[in-house]
This record gives structure tokens, sequence and C-alpha cells, in this order.
């Protein structure tokens, strides 16, 4: 079972890196338009699920903030960035602990996250699934967007909160760098991307 979402790229991606295999993707996209496109790209593809909801810490209505650009976001980190936020949209925000109890998910195989700043929200709404390990690889985005949001997250909050559970990876072109605990250094604010592995099911990567 994987989880990702906007107008469904990576999607299509894994489609052909498991092509042959059973899985189900379910796909979160608040933006009515990207949601709209979503659907329009996956329709030849009945194990993809998607929904109109945003996912967060908790389970709630808020406002999709638009800044003119193709990006959209629920952290209110564009103005401080420079960017001042047009018009928005009403979206529904749920948790991810609550959507998986609701509809029996046992376990994510995969999931992905890139939110524009909300990924720690993300994972606070994940803490049951996080403690019980039922979530085996998670891939996420850190950059400023996050360092700018209202919760202020630094990298070394999201390695707090995962490094108990998780080995957590920076990706780069190479492959993957196993981090430690983080250091000044590792603030780097211009857009990365990370992999956290459950701990007991590490990988050689050789």
């Amino acid at each position: 079972m994987m989880w990702e979402a906007h107008t469904g790229e990576y999607s299509q991606l894994l489609i052909k890196i498991f092509h042959g295999c059973a899985y189900t993707i379910h796909s979160f996209e608040p933006s009515q338009t990207a949601f709209s496109n979503l659907i329009k790209n996956m329709k030849d593809y009945p194990a993809v699920l998607a929904y109109n909801l945003a996912v967060g810490r908790k389970s709630y209505q808020t406002l999709l903030l638009n800044s003119g650009s193709k990006i959209a976001a629920l952290a209110r980190w564009d103005e401080q960035a420079g960017e001042s936020s047009q018009s928005g949209e009403s979206v529904r925000v749920i948790n991810l602990d609550s959507f998986c109890n609701e509809q029996g998910i046992e376990q994510i195989d995969f999931l992905k996250i890139d939110v524009e700043g909300y990924e720690y929200e993300v994972l606070e709404g994940a803490q049951t699934l996080l403690h019980d390990e039922r979530i085996h690889f998670i891939q996420f985005e850190f950059g400023y967007a996050s360092v700018l949001s209202q919760s202020g997250r630094y990298f070394r909050d999201y390695y707090k909160l995962l490094a108990h559970k998780f080995y957590i990876y920076r990706i780069v072109k190479d492959g993957l760098v196993l981090l430690g605990e983080p250091s000044a250094w590792d603030e780097i604010y211009v857009g990365g991307n990370f992999l956290a592995e459950r701990k007991h099911k590490l990988t050689n990567y050789s």
C-alpha cells in the first residue's frame, strides 16, 4: 500500500516500477484544480484511490493558500518568503491515524509527503502508525517552507520525531546517505528529500 498525491506523476512512476504486483495507492490532493487533473491522469488505474482532502495533524476545515503560482499550501510561509497569498479555497483536513482506523488499513508500505512546509504536521497526525511501526518507508521533503511555516520546524525536529523507529537518509543523486544526530550543517534550507526506513526492515543498499 502506497500513499502519494498532487496530479499523479509520482504515482505513474510507482505504477511502472511495481507493474505486475498487487498494490493500492491512496492519493490525497486538496486543491480542486490539481484534484481534477489527478482524476484525469489516474482514470485508467483502478488501484489508485483519489481523495479531495488535505492531510495534517488533526481533522478540521481550513484555507488552502494560493500565491498565484502553481504552489498551494496549508503552511503559512509564503508571505515570509516574499510571496503574498492572492486567494484560497476551503478544504477539509484529515489525519492519517483516523483515516487508517476508519478504512481498516493495517499498514503503509510507502508514504510520500510533499506538502510545501506542512510535512511535520502530517507526521504528527500519524503518531499511532509511527509508534506501532505500521509504516515501512517515508519519503519527505524539508526546506525553507518548513522553517518559515507557522510551526517553524527544523530538520532536527524531524530527526527527533522519527529516529527512534527509523533510519533516516538524505536522498542524493548517487543514492542514499545515512544520517546521524543532526548538527547545524544538516540544516540545509534549499529543498532536500529524505527517506526514513523502519529500523527492523533495514535494507542493504550496496
